[in-house]
């Protein structure tokens, strides 16, 4: 059961492995095109000024990945609360484990040799 809920796991981290790489993809995709398009460093200087733009991207990259973790909390607290309902049904058919042992308290002995 503990390799299900590993495997369970890795399965959910993979969207955000993926978000992670294409982040990275593109932040060396943008440093390249800036290098081999402006020559001149005062030029670089001015656009890297105004790449605001990638400040919003990691803004909502961030904001993305919280919502994931919302989601997937709001998940777990479902299956939880199912476990908790599936408890409480076997709890009310369960007896007290003290009634259990009533019969064998009550049990008299008979002495050896009667």
């Amino acid at each position: 059961m503990k390799s299900n809920n590993k495997t369970d796991n890795k399965d959910k981290l993979k969207p955000l492995f993926l978000i992670f790489i294409i982040v990275i993809i593109l932040w060396f995709v943008s440093h390249l095109m800036l290098v081999t398009i402006y020559d001149n460093w005062t030029d670089r200087a001015a656009l890297g000024d105004s790449f605001g733009a990638i400040n919003s991207l990691f803004s909502g990259l961030a904001f993305g990945g919280l919502i994931y973790t919302i989601l997937l909390q709001r998940k777990e607290l479902e299956l939880q609360r199912e476990e908790i309902k599936e408890m409480a049904i076997l709890v009310r058919f369960v007896p007290p484990i003290s009634e259990w042992f009533v019969p064998l308290i009550s049990v008299q002995t008979v002495p050896p040799g009667s």
